[in-house]
């Protein structure tokens, strides 16, 4: 009795806890469910790896699968169309004296209740507050987005009647505050609307160019003359 008393205490304390995982393991595995539950977690890991194993076997390499969990940071094309971005930026050139060119502008607006979409097509340019055109190329890149949005945003919030007619001044006037106020700052000192044109489409049709009611040819028929009585 003693020499299993003294057996017993030779076992260092460590490594008898590290058996008790095996014992635990060893009296729970008599339960029916226990067993069914072990089989079934196997069951689920084997055939995950085969399909996590399948989906990076389909694709060209690992960098590419990984790339696709990778969030872009420029953005979908469809939201870029959303503000009236382009899918790619060029660079903007630099005039001097903070004159400049602020990018092509594709912008629409659409009215729920007549089912009628409009789009204006221009090109921005303006005179700026940066001095060089480093300055310029840096705030541009930095704020370009930001900028474009404002513009969009200036289209959007006016009155259909005043695209329509457009008057070149009053919509630059209300492109520059806006621009202006959003971004804290004078940037803005001017800016030129160019090639402005106003497309139609109604009812999800195809885009009909619009001209401005003020240089519509007049549709009254001449007066026919009245010879003067004798």
């Amino acid at each position: 009795m003693q020499n299993n008393d003294a057996n017993t205490a030779e076992v260092p304390p460590l490594l008898h806890a590290a058996f008790l995982p095996a014992r635990w393991f060893r009296w729970w595995w008599r339960s029916g469910w226990f067993r069914l539950a072990v089989l079934v977690f196997l069951f689920v890991v084997v055939v995950g790896s085969v399909v996590l194993w399948s989906g990076c076997a389909a694709s060209t390499g690992w960098d590419q699968w990984l790339a696709r969990l990778r969030p872009t940071s420029s953005g979908s094309s469809n939201k870029n169309a959303k503000f009236g971005l382009r899918p790619s930026m060029k660079k903007l050139a630099y005039h001097g004296d903070g004159r400049a060119e602020l990018g092509q502008f594709s912008v629409r607006m659409f009215d729920p209740l007549t089912k009628i979409t409009l789009r204006a097509d221009f090109k921005l340019e303006g005179k700026t507050d940066c001095g060089d055109e480093t300055t310029f190329q840096r705030f541009m890149t930095n704020n370009n987005r930001f900028f474009r949005e404002q513009v969009t945003v200036t289209l959007r919030t006016c009155p259909p009647e005043e695209l329509i007619d457009a008057d070149p001044d009053l919509l630059e006037r209300k492109l520059v505050s806006r621009v202006n106020r959003s971004l804290g700052r004078e940037f803005l000192a001017s800016a030129e609307l160019k090639d402005f044109a106003l497309y139609e489409s109604i009812n999800k049709s195809g885009f009909v160019r619009m001209e401005s009611n003020a240089h519509q040819p007049s549709t009254k028929a001449p007066q026919p003359e009245v010879a003067a009585l004798d």
